[in-house]
């Protein structure tokens, strides 16, 4: 699979498709896109755009509520399409998502860039929380 396609896309709060997104957002667009998958997009749940800047822990309060007929927690190694959890940064909120997309790589986007590759476990994904697998 060619991800170019989910490359340069502009970061917006919430947003679900190709003219922006936000982290959950563009793995998302990736799911939906590429397999027709109706993962859960949580645009339902009030948040704020600076919810981790309040160190709320927005991420982990949704990964509750995910189905765990439709999730799983997995271990290393990872498989491509995987959903990994980070803290970014030096933060103490787990704050950030990206989609795992083999070779030691993971696709994300952050506020203040656009969609990016970056390997897993150097800046700014250094501090892996957790990583779940879609059983879709």
């Amino acid at each position: 699979m060619n991800f170019s396609r989910y490359l340069n896309i502009p970061y917006r709060h919430k947003g679900r498709s190709f003219e922006a997104v936000d982290c959950f957002g563009l793995i998302w667009l990736v799911m939906k896109e590429e397999f027709g998958w109706d993962v859960p997009d949580f645009t339902n749940i009030n948040y704020s755009q600076d919810w981790h800047k309040k160190k709320e822990n927005h991420i982990l309060d949704v990964i509750g509520t995910l189905n765990v007929e439709q999730f799983s927690p997995i271990q290393p190694p990872y498989k491509r399409f995987d959903f990994i959890v980070f803290f970014l940064g030096t933060k103490t909120v787990v704050n950030h998502c990206g989609l795992y997309i083999g070779d030691n790589k993971v696709l994300h986007i952050y506020e203040g860039i656009t969609s990016t590759v970056d390997r897993l476990h150097y800046p700014p994904l250094t501090k892996v929380y957790c990583a779940i697998r879609y059983k879709g």
